[in-house]
């Protein structure tokens, strides 16, 4: 496979995981609930996953560069675990209107984060890096979640 035709097949898949996400704006019932005082304005989203996302595709590209597809199965597990859990958060939390079970589905996006990193930076330091602003809005994002789940009874 060509190189630039691997980078557009990891935008489109990142980037397709961001547009599940996307069908589950916030709304009324978003807006009611009680927040942290240190909640993030609505209109960081869309900027700061575009950014999060760009890197997620670029990092796993940049394995593949180095390593491919085949042999390396717990590397990809790794990555497509995390693309998951990311793309169910949204229908879990606003969705389904279920705090508590997108708080268990970003405490194992946390870890699946976490493996990923760990398995790309035996690979590739530059990549398993661009992960690291990934996990940090990750963190803040199971934190902001536990937080309403304990606001909102």
């Amino acid at each position: 496979m060509k190189p630039t035709v691997t980078l557009l097949g990891f935008v489109l898949i990142v980037f397709g995981a961001g547009l599940l996400n996307a069908q589950f704006p916030p709304d009324e019932w978003y807006d009611l609930l009680q927040k942290p005082s240190w909640t993030l304005p609505a209109w960081t989203t869309g900027p700061v996953w575009t950014i999060l996302y760009a890197l997620i595709a670029l990092s796993g590209w940049m394995v593949w560069l180095k390593r491919g597809f085949h042999g390396h199965s717990e590397v990809w597990l790794a990555y497509l675990a995390q693309l998951i859990l990311n793309a169910i958060w949204s229908f879990l939390f606003i969705g389904l209107r279920q705090p508590a079970l997108a708080v268990l589905d970003v405490a194992m996006l946390i870890v699946a984060v976490l493996s990923t990193i760990v398995a790309f930076e035996r690979i590739s330091r530059a990549a398993s890096f661009m992960l690291l602003p990934y996990l940090a809005w990750v963190g803040y994002t199971a934190c902001f979640n536990f937080t309403v789940w304990q606001l909102n009874p």
